[in-house]
Order: C-alpha cells, then structure tokens, then sequence
C-alpha cells in the first residue's frame, strides 16, 4: 500500500506539473493578452513559452523519473530509447500498416463522397514531403516520453488492462491540447470532439506495439509521423468527416490488433505482457 501510495503521488505530480504549466500559459494569454504577446509573441511554435508547453509532458515524465529513482531512475528510462535487436522488424511493420491506413484514408473518403484534394505531387516530391514531415514531428518527443513513457505504464500497472490504459493514455494527451483547438478558431473546436476518438483509439492501437518493443515510445513517434504526413501529401483534407473515417479506420484496426494479441498472449498473465511502471525500466536497466 505504501509503494501504491508513492506511485500514486507521482501520477498527481506529473498532471499537476504538465496540465498546470501548459493551461497555466494559456490563461495568461486570455488574462493578460496585450501583456504576453507585448513580451513573448502570439502563440505560435516561435514563442518560447509555447514550446515549453508543449513539451512539458516529456520535462515532467522525465523529472518524475529523478524522482523516483534520481539519476539511476532517469537514466534507465533513457535506456528504453535504444531500440532492442529483436524490436526491430516493428519499424518496417509499422511503416506498411500505417501507410496502408493514410491511403485507405483517402479512398475511403472518395468511396463515401468526402471531398479530397487534387494529387499533384510527383512521387519524388511526394517522398521530399514524407522526410520533411519527419523532421516537423520530431517535437512530438517531447509528449511521448510523458504520456508513453510514464503515464501509459503507471495506468497499466494500476489497471493491468493494456486496452484501458491505452484508451486513457489517449484521453489524457488529447485533454492537454484542448486549448490549442479551443482557442484557435471555431473550426477546429468542433473538431476537437474527434480528436479525442482519434487520439484515444491511436493510443490504445500503438500500446500493442509498445508492450512488445519495452515501451520505447520512438515506435509511437515512427507511427505518428506516417499517420500525420497523409494531409501533407494531399491524401486528404483534415476535417471532420475525414476524421470520422480515421476514427471508423482506427476502430478496424483496433480489433485486428486485440484479437492477434489476444491470441498471441493467450494463457499469459497480465504482468508478462503490459510493461508496468516501474519494473519496465528495471528490465532495461539488466
């Protein structure tokens, strides 16, 4: 009860650290507008504040490490970045399903008589884009190494149900960037409903991925990248009947997922499976 205890207090602590900085920010803006744009600029990725934002999940997961075991704690969460040998036939999996789900996207758009764009690109520019995104989406890092470096195997360790955690892993890292869709325009507010399915059924998919490869949230990052990169390379528009056939596409896939790992793990208890905080980052350390 104790050690449950301890746990528990650095779950607070990381909500507290990640939602009060970012929304903390966010009120200023709406307080003291003329103030913080005067001293740091609209809220645009070249404002430093925002970056800080942004990136707070990964500052906070990785102090709670410090805090949980100081330097030893932190530097055998770092670890868990160094992708396994035998995790590596994930990375090329990864890549065909997710390229799959970004074309099967557009078509499924086209077959139900949602609007899409024109494709324009040559298959050269196309791959220019691909990469270019790559770099754009490094800064997901940032939120990675919180809500799937800490949150999802503290919750998994809590709940020992993958698809629960999962599914809350997503509800929380779509809560943070609430503010981002409410205040940018109206457009986007009414989308913000299915961004949350979105994020929820992504993150409950990906955990699959990430019980097998030692929770190293670089997989999470690699399959974020090629779903984001669809619009970029004129598949489709992002609005919400798009997201309304990511959501029916995420759901299929979902249950591909569920039943082949079901399967796969039958017989098996749930601590053989989950990574769970905070004995997955001991298992690396050896």
């Amino acid at each position: 009860m104790e050690q449950e205890n301890k746990y528990k207090k650095l779950f607070i602590t990381y909500i507290a650290i990640t939602f009060g900085v970012c929304w903390g920010i966010c009120l200023l803006y709406v307080i003291f507008h003329d103030v913080m744009v005067s001293a740091f600029g609209e809220m645009t990725l070249t404002n430093p504040l925002i970056n800080i934002a942004l990136n707070m999940p990964g500052i906070a997961g990785l102090f709670i490490y410090f805090l949980y075991d100081g330097a030893k704690g932190l530097k055998n969460y770092l670890k868990t970045l160094i992708p396994r040998k035998k995790d590596l036939i994930w990375f090329p999996i990864i890549a065909v399903v997710m390229t799959l789900y970004i074309f099967a996207v557009r078509y499924v758009c086209i077959l139900f008589h949602v609007d899409v764009p024109e494709m324009t690109y040559t298959p050269a520019k196309m791959f220019h884009v691909f990469l270019g995104n790559f770099f754009g989406e490094t800064g997901m890092i940032g939120q990675c190494c919180g809500w799937f470096g800490f949150l999802l195997p503290y919750l998994q360790a809590k709940y020992k149900n993958g698809v629960k955690a999962g599914l809350l892993t997503g509800f929380w890292f779509a809560l943070f960037l609430a503010p981002g869709y409410v205040f940018s325009s109206f457009e986007t507010a009414t989308a913000y409903p299915s961004y949350v399915a979105q994020m929820m059924l992504l993150s409950v998919c990906i955990s699959f991925v990430l019980n097998e490869t030692g929770c190293n949230v670089l997989f999470f990052l690699f399959a974020f990248w090629i779903a984001a990169t669809g619009s970029k390379l004129q598949l489709y528009y992002f609005v919400p009947k798009t997201q309304l056939v990511q959501i029916g596409l995420f759901i299929v896939l979902f249950a591909i997922m569920y039943f082949a790992f079901k399967k796969k793990n039958e017989g098996k208890k749930p601590e053989e499976i989950l990574q769970i905080f905070p004995d997955f980052i001991e298992k690396g350390a050896r």
